[in-house]
C-alpha cells in the first residue's frame, strides 16, 4: 500500500505597510510538502517534463496562394523584355482610361489624401476590365505602392509606373554587363591557353619533339523547316535485310516427321540462332527439352547452327522486307525422359518377385 504524501505547515510573518503610514506584521501559512523524505519514494528533483516535439506549421489557402503568386511573380520579372512590354502596356491602358480611373479612385479616396489602399486598387482596376492577370495586377499594386505604408497615390501612377521600368532596365544593363565580362574573361583565359600552346609547340620542335594539337570540328546539321533550329539526326543505317526460313521437323533416324510441325516465317538476318529456336518452341507448345537446328537432315555438329550467332554469320542470305530470300532449315526435339511414367515406375517390383 503507498504511503500517504505528508505536509508541513510553517507560519511566516510579513511586514504590511498600513494606510496611515505604518506597518503591521501578518503572519502567513506556508504549506511544504516532505514526499521527498521518505526513502523508497520518487522526488521532482531530477525529473524532466517532456516537450512536444514541434509540429510542422500547416500553411492556410490564402497563405499557399499568396506563396504560388510571389513565385509567379518572380518568374515573370525575370523575363526582363516581357515585363517591360507589360509596363509599358499598362502605362498605355492607364492614360487611355484615365478619366475613368480618377472618377472611381476618387470614390475610394475617403481620408482626402489623394491615396488608396492596395486592396481598393486591385478592386477597381478589375471592376474597369484591366487586361492582366491576378498574379500581374498584385505586382502592380506592390510596385505603385512602395512606400512603407504601402498605400497607392493614384494621382502619380504614371510616374510610378515609369521609375519601375527604368529600374527594370538598370537591372537588365547590369546583367548584360556582368555577362559580357563573364565573356571578355572567357576569351582571355582562351587566348592566354593558345599562346600558351604555341610556345609549348615551338619549345617541343626545338627539342625535335612533333606537336600535338587537336582538330575541333562541328558537326553540320539540318535546320529545321518550321522553326529554323538545327535537327541532329542519326548516322544513316543499312537496309535490314530478311531470310524466309521454312523450318521442317526431322526424327531421329534421319525421316521427316509429320508436316503437321513445318513452317515458314520471315526473320531478319540479324536475329539470333537462339531466338529462332524459342520461336519453333512457341510453335510446338514445348519448353523442355534439347532442340537443335541444322542445315541438312543429318543433323551432325558439323551442320548444327550454333544459337549465339546470327542467321548473317551463318551465311545465309536476305533480301528485302517485301520478296525476302527462302531457305530451309531442319530442327530436331528430344524430349526429356526423366518425367517419363513408364521408366519412374518403381523398379522393386521384379526384385520382390525374385525374393518369392
Amino acid at each position: 500500500m503507498p504511503r500517504k504524501t505528508k505536509t508541513s505547515k510553517r507560519s511566516k510573518k510579513v511586514a504590511i505597510r498600513s494606510p496611515e503610514g505604518g506597518t503591521k506584521e501578518k503572519s502567513v501559512v506556508t504549506v511544504e510538502s516532505t514526499t521527498g523524505l521518505h526513502p523508497g519514494l520518487p522526488t521532482e528533483q531530477g525529473i524532466m517534463k517532456s516537450k512536444k516535439k514541434g509540429r510542422i506549421p500547416k500553411f492556410t489557402k490564402e497563405q499557399k496562394k499568396l506563396g504560388d503568386m510571389k513565385k509567379a511573380i518572380q518568374m515573370f520579372q525575370s523575363d526582363t523584355e516581357r515585363y517591360m512590354k507589360f509596363l509599358d502596356h499598362m502605362s498605355s491602358w492607364l492614360q487611355e482610361h484615365q478619366q475613368q480611373v480618377m472618377e472611381l479612385f476618387s470614390c475610394y479616396n475617403t481620408s482626402g489624401t489623394g491615396t488608396m489602399s492596395q486592396e481598393d486598387f486591385q478592386l477597381g482596376l478589375r471592376d474597369l476590365g484591366v487586361p492582366c492577370l491576378q498574379f500581374q495586377l498584385h505586382m502592380l499594386a506592390q510596385l505603385l505602392g512602395g512606400d512603407s505604408d504601402g498605400r497607392i497615390d493614384f494621382g502619380a501612377m504614371d510616374t510610378l509606373l515609369r521609375r519601375a521600368r527604368l529600374k527594370a532596365q538598370k537591372s537588365d544593363e547590369q546583367q548584360i554587363n556582368a555577362l559580357e565580362s563573364v565573356h571578355t574573361r572567357i576569351s582571355e583565359e582562351r587566348e592566354e591557353d593558345e599562346e600558351f600552346e604555341e610556345e609549348e609547340g615551338i619549345r617541343r620542335q626545338g627539342q625535335g619533339e612533333r606537336p600535338c594539337r587537336l582538330a575541333v570540328t562541328c558537326k553540320e546539321l539540318r535546320p529545321c523547316p518550321s522553326c529554323k533550329l538545327g535537327v541532329l539526326r542519326p548516322p544513316p543505317m543499312d537496309k535490314e535485310r530478311f531470310a524466309l526460313l521454312s523450318l521442317s521437323q526431322v526424327t531421329p533416324d534421319g525421316r521427316r516427321s509429320c508436316h503437321l510441325s513445318d513452317f515458314e516465317e520471315a526473320f531478319p538476318l540479324s536475329t539470333r540462332v537462339a531466338a529462332v529456336v524459342e520461336r519453333i518452341r512457341d510453335r510446338l507448345g514445348v519448353r523442355d527439352g534439347r532442340l537443335r537446328v541444322s542445315r541438312d537432315r543429318t543433323l551432325s555438329r558439323e551442320t548444327a547452327l550454333p544459337p549465339a550467332m546470327s542467321l548473317a554469320e551463318c551465311g545465309l542470305a536476305g533480301g528485302p522486307e517485301d520478296s525476302p530470300c527462302p531457305a530451309t532449315l531442319y530442327y530436331d526435339h528430344t524430349p526429356e525422359l526423366r518425367m517419363c511414367p513408364i521408366l519412374n515406375c518403381d523398379h522393386y517390383f521384379g526384385w520382390r518377385r525374385l525374393q518369392v
